[in-house]
């Protein structure tokens, strides 16, 4: 379990140069230039909220990476998941 990282340090040894504050997980999602080019994954729905956009590249590219952000997100936006 030694070779086992945080989420930080994996995206702070892959990524140096495209991280301009890396001192937390949040700064560094903020502040990674390769993540400014990708839209973000709701859609508005009226004035109610958002929902997923399915055909968005997280769920036929990262899924297996990031499954459990989407599920937090959603719940914290109050989004419902009846599939989970």
């Amino acid at each position: 379990m030694s070779s086992v990282h945080s989420l930080l340090e994996e995206i702070r040894e892959a990524y140096t140069e495209q991280i301009i504050e890396n001192y937390t997980l949040l700064s560094v999602l903020r502040t990674h230039q390769a993540y400014r080019r990708i839209p973000l994954l709701l859609i508005p729905v009226d004035q109610k909220g958002y929902i997923f956009d399915k055909t968005h590249r997280t769920f036929h590219e990262d899924v297996n990476y990031n499954l459990s952000l989407l599920v937090a997100m959603a719940k914290r936006l109050n989004i419902d998941l009846p599939y989970i």
